[in-house]
């Protein structure tokens, strides 16, 4: 009986660990000119066209804010330069890579705190 009731135990622990996410966090940065494909034409991009646009390529964010005012300063070319908006997205670290490969302008790994 006592065995029994250790290889529930076991099972239990094994089972609840299995659900936990390893969360990565990142920023990064909007285009001037709105070229980014998430970019809205009123220059009012939200939180759920960003989502919408990574999840269509395969990364599924956990979480997202977006500080409006970070860049207090910016140029005005439209490849290089970014608008004030500051972006910070929570994601499993298994949609790292492909994170990696969207050329998302300013991308950085950041604290979780943001």
């Amino acid at each position: 009986m006592l065995k029994s009731i250790i290889y529930i135990f076991i099972l239990l622990c094994i089972i609840s660990c299995s659900d936990s996410k390893d969360i990565v966090c990142y920023s990064f940065d909007e285009r001037q000119c709105q070229i980014d494909p998430w970019s809205s034409a009123d220059s009012n991009t939200s939180v759920e066209d960003i989502k919408s646009y990574l999840l269509t390529e395969g990364v599924e964010v956990e979480d997202i804010n977006i500080d409006r005012a970070f860049h207090e300063v910016t140029c005005l070319a439209c490849e290089v330069c970014p608008t004030s908006s500051r972006f910070y997205i929570s994601i499993e670290e298994q949609y790292e890579a492909q994170l990696a490969k969207l050329s998302l302008l300013s991308l950085a790994k950041t604290d979780c705190s943001n």
